[in-house]
Formats: C-alpha cells, sequence, structure tokens
C-alpha cells in the first residue's frame, strides 16, 4: 500500500478565525492517492476512500472547506485476493499510511 500527498501552503494572513471567516484565505488544495494492490470492488474503493479522506483532517487545517479542493483517490490494481484482510482494516493501514504521507510532506 502506498499513499501520497501534496502540502498545504501555510499562510499567515489573518488569525484563524479570520480565516475560518474567510478573511485572508488560503488556496490550499490537496491531493492524495491511496494505491493498493488488494483486489476490491467499487464500493469498498469508496469505502476505504471515504474513510482515508476523513481521516486527513487530523493533519490539515483547515481540510475541505468550500474554497479549497482537497481530494483523495482510491485505486486498486487488483493484483491480491486476500481474504484475511477487510476493507475495515485495510482502511485503517490506508489512514496510518496517508498521515505518514501529510507528516512527510511538511517541511520540519
Amino acid at each position: 500500500m502506498a499513499a501520497s500527498s501534496t502540502a498545504p501552503e501555510r499562510s499567515s494572513a489573518g488569525s484563524r478565525r479570520d480565516r475560518c471567516r474567510g478573511a485572508g484565505r488560503a488556496a490550499n488544495t490537496t491531493l492524495s492517492l491511496v494505491v493498493t494492490n488488494q483486489k476490491l470492488d467499487r464500493l469498498q474503493l469508496q469505502s476505504i476512500g471515504r474513510q482515508v479522506h476523513a481521516s486527513m483532517a487530523r493533519g490539515i487545517q483547515p481540510f475541505h472547506a468550500r474554497w479549497d479542493g482537497d481530494v483523495n483517490y482510491m485505486v486498486s490494481t487488483q493484483e491480491v485476493a486476500n481474504p484475511d484482510l477487510d476493507e475495515v482494516t485495510l482502511g485503517e493501514l490506508a489512514s496510518d499510511a496517508m498521515w505518514d504521507a501529510i507528516l512527510a510532506s511538511y517541511d520540519l
């Protein structure tokens, strides 16, 4: 499993409260991709993708604001059928991989 994320730019314009009101809006868009080789149907891919996308909010603020385009893509190469790996567990693993990708994208 692999995850990738672009780094949101940090805005110094105004306080967090001002940014929430729309003043000094940051034009941040986070594009992310999760790739697995597990055989998954469309519903499973959507479910895992939704789980990963929701988990990204813990590392990106503001996230999914009306003026940005935060998006996550979830794809599978359909190479491996592992019945012991359910979609909830795969979602947890993918969310952890995305968290690592988000942290790695910041210049610390």
